[in-house]
């Protein structure tokens, strides 16, 4: 005789006992949500200083250039008083500010990352600060556990050999240098992006235009200079240099920057080749794409070092074309594909300056250029600890940071004794920035 199983009817739950359980598993989420934002895996944090300017921001207050029409923002921790701002892309001067002071950046700070995986080099991070370790601070990581770290000439060492960023990496750090799109309203001053009328290239709005030329290159250049005040103001025709609109009242030596990146958006038709001219100091760096074929080719003074076969008709449509020559390496990226990386030393220690480090040609071609800019990279200032060695041999379990916004950062170049940061203080890792919008007037 078989034996079947036997099956019970399970009672169902009356209202109140529904309303029970919800209201205790509200209250186990309501739990988890606040260990999860303060005491888990998210923190809170705001922003009170421009060490990490233009990254994050501390309490600051936004401007609008009068001539330009660029609008940016400078610290407002500093005394600056009314009439006495600097626009950094026109060089416009004596500009007045009445807008309200804005709150810090607000972060979110992923504490779950660390426990994990170690701090990448070039990731934001945030701390307990060495000096007072009921502080916070927010850095970048560049030195990693082990590593000997040396800043020279504005750019970090690690076991003596240059630390290259990635393109994303560059494009994170960059400082705005000029943009065409608030290039009107100086007067009589010269575009910066300039050629001489038989070279074919016409002003079009905030761009340029070129006719296809077979006869010969048409070459558009970028000449930097800085505007001296006066009525009516001239220009020092001078290297980019490592001037930060952020710090309106910093006072100190300039120093000049080699570290700089192009950014365009490019059109072209035709059966002919759009040249790009870089310089770092004395090294001459030429890039040939020939639209048609999508044939892409760098020389190194005049001579061939690297060829590669693009897309053809790379460039049929406004497309964003990107030259760095940012960490001794020259990257060049289209359309958010990045085409050759070819890392170089200068022969020149420390490489001359240039007041003329881009050039677009033209052969053959219709090109149209929607906009352009420049940009350089943060230069490091050398560290301001007196007695203390060049190099810094970091520990099993020590990293070496550095804040953006290098002249006024206190980092592991200047806090008291010298120390890179000890593993044990570090929190988290930068996981998103909240930032307040600001009236500029």
């Amino acid at each position: 005789m078989s034996t079947l199983p036997t099956v019970r009817r399970r009672r169902s739950h009356g209202p109140i006992r529904w309303a029970v359980d919800g209201a205790v598993l509200l209250a186990i989420a309501g739990v988890m949500m606040s260990e999860f934002l303060v005491d888990g895996w998210v923190a809170p944090v705001v922003v009170s200083s421009g060490s990490m300017a233009t990254t994050l921001l501390g309490p600051h207050r936004a401007v609008r250039c009068p001539d330009c029409g660029l609008e940016f923002v400078y610290d407002a921790d500093t005394s600056v008083e009314v009439g006495s701002v600097t626009c950094p892309n026109c060089g416009r001067r004596g500009i007045e500010s009445n807008s309200q002071i804005a709150a810090g950046d607000r972060l979110l700070i992923d504490r779950a990352t660390f426990g994990w995986r170690h701090p990448r080099r070039w990731e934001v991070a945030l701390f307990r600060c060495p000096e007072h370790a009921s502080d916070y601070c927010v850095k970048r990581v560049v030195g990693l556990p082990g590593e000997t770290i040396e800043i020279r000439s504005g750019d970090v060492y690690v076991d003596g050999a240059i630390a290259r960023k990635s393109l994303a990496e560059q494009r994170a750090l960059a400082v705005l240098v000029h943009d065409t799109a608030w290039s009107g309203g100086q007067g009589n001053l010269p575009n910066r992006w300039s050629s001489q009328p038989e070279n074919g290239w016409q002003l079009d709005g905030t761009g340029w235009r070129s006719a296809a030329d077979s006869e010969r290159i048409n070459w558009l250049n970028y000449i930097h200079w800085h505007r001296i005040p006066g009525a009516p103001p001239t220009i020092d025709v001078s290297p980019v240099d490592d001037d930060d609109s952020y710090n309106q009242t910093t006072s100190r030596q300039l120093s000049p920057v080699n570290d700089l990146m192009l950014i365009g958006q490019l059109s072209a038709s035709g059966h002919g080749t759009i040249l790009l001219k870089a310089s770092y100091g004395g090294e001459a760096f030429q890039i040939a794409i020939e639209a048609a074929t999508g044939g892409v080719s760098l020389s190194r003074s005049d001579r061939v070092v690297q060829s590669i076969q693009a897309a053809p008709s790379v460039l049929d449509r406004p497309t964003e074309v990107v030259l760095s020559l940012v960490d001794r390496q020259l990257l060049l990226a289209i359309g958010g594909r990045e085409l050759l990386r070819y890392p170089f030393e200068t022969l020149e220690k420390p490489a001359r300056s240039t007041t003329a480090p881009f050039s677009i040609g033209s052969r053959g071609l219709a090109v149209e250029i929607g906009r352009l800019q420049i940009w350089r990279d943060v230069h490091y200032t050398s560290p301001t600890r007196a007695g203390t060695e060049s190099a810094t041999k970091l520990g099993s379990d020590e990293y070496f940071v550095l804040g953006d916004n290098s002249p006024i950062s206190r980092d592991s170049r200047s806090w008291t004794g010298g120390e890179p940061i000890s593993a044990s203080l570090l929190i988290g890792r930068l996981l998103h920035v909240f930032r307040t919008a600001t009236d500029a007037r």
